[in-house]
This record gives C-alpha cells, structure tokens and sequence, in this order.
C-alpha cells in the first residue's frame, strides 16, 4: 500500500498549495484514476508518490514499490548509449542486462544499434523505448501521467495489451486531463477521483467528474448525458 498523511505540496512560485493536507491509501492491486484540470497538481501527485519529490508537509508511507511515471523522459548525458541506459536500469532492479534490452528492442520493435547515443533517436523511437522499458521492469504499482503508453494508433494495441498484462497483477493510477482517457480506465475496474483546489474527491462517474469539474473551473466541456447523480465522497 502506499499511504498520504496530512500531504501538502507548496512551491515558492505560488501562493496556494498545490496539494493540500491530503490522506489517501493507495491499496494493492487496485486502480484508479484522477482527473483534473491541467495545472492541478496531478504530475506533482504521481512524481510525490513514486519518491522524485517530497511532500512539503505530511509524510508518504511505502509498502509496496512504485515505478516512476511510465514512459518517462528524464535527462541523460548526450553520450548515453541505447546498451548504456538499458544496462542501467537492469542494474538498479536486479535483472539481466541481456534479457531486459532484447526484451525491451523486441517489444519496441526497434532496428537500432546499442552503440546509438540515446538522445539521437527519433522520437517516436525514443517514446516506445521508454514506454516499453518501465512496462518490462517490475513493480507493485504502475503510475501513468496523461496515457498508457505513446499517443499512436499504430501502438494502441501493443500498449493495451502491457498494460493489462501489469494491472492483473498491480496496482495503477492515471491521472489525467482527459474525460475520455479517465472514462476509459474506469471501464478497466478503476476507481475514479477529482483533484482540484488540492483535494481529491471521490465521484461516481466521470459525466458527473466533468460537470462539477465544468463548474469550478469552467475549463471542461460538458458531457452529453450522464449515467446517475450520487454524492460525491471523500476518500476514507
């Protein structure tokens, strides 16, 4: 599980805290997902509970382990090589270096050479080996930022079928600006929450995420119809 006690998240360059006195549990083997407007806070959520930051007040508990954001783009030296960065990382999770980078090339379905500094590929190739890298390395709970995996048609079948080869056996959590990337995780099983004026808020369904979401901050659409009205609910 991986528990928020009283976390808040302040930055010097704005007055008001970007997550404020939150307490949530995240429990193994469930999903969920956040939606809220861009700004929100929610990659400073993902990035705060896989440890890239620490919360400016509360604390995070840990029992389970988390990957980074998958397919994420962090900075490397411009002399990384493609064998270099994926040896790296079979290191830091104790795995084959060998069988991790076939692996990884295969999925990918890249044609490159390990000897290829990393910051030459395009970037289309770069997005996959790097989506395709964090679905390899093994974790008890998966965070996505915006998508499961590249914004390509040509990969939506690839990245479907790694993501629901992880979630039958971890957890996950999207967050998201997307109505419809939310409504599509809640059809996975997902539970869904709000996050706005640094609060999560439980809701029902996304129809309803959006419309309260449209009146706060009148930055989504309206949906077309919706599916039931219940209360929302904080999260115990």
């Amino acid at each position: 599980m991986i528990a928020l006690h009283s976390v808040s998240k302040y930055y010097r360059h704005k007055r008001d805290p970007v997550l404020d006195q939150i307490s949530f549990l995240f429990r193994p083997n469930t999903h969920v997902a956040i939606l809220g407007p861009r700004g929100s806070g929610k990659t400073t959520l993902l990035r705060l509970l896989c440890g890239m930051e620490m919360p400016t007040s509360g604390y995070i508990e840990r029992k389970m382990s988390v990957s980074l954001p998958v397919g994420y783009n962090g900075k490397v030296s411009a002399k990384t090589t493609v064998r270099q960065f994926l040896g790296f990382a079979a290191r830091v999770h104790s795995i084959g270096a060998d069988d991790l980078t076939a692996f990884v090339l295969k999925t990918a379905d890249l044609q490159i050479d390990l000897k290829q500094p990393l910051n030459e590929l395009l970037g289309i190739e770069r997005r996959r080996l790097n989506y395709v890298l964090s679905y390899a390395l093994p974790a008890d709970c998966y965070l996505f930022d915006e998508s499961i995996g590249p914004r390509s048609r040509a990969d939506a079948e690839l990245f479907d079928r790694l993501f629901k080869l992880r979630s039958e056996t971890a957890a996950t959590v999207l967050a998201t600006s997307s109505a419809r990337a939310a409504h599509s995780f809640c059809q996975r099983g997902a539970e869904l929450y709000l996050l706005f004026d640094g609060q999560l808020i439980r809701c029902p369904n996304v129809n309803r995420a959006v419309r309260d979401l449209h009146r706060l901050s009148r930055s989504f659409p309206l949906p077309d119809n919706g599916d039931g009205d219940p209360d929302h609910e904080r999260p115990r």
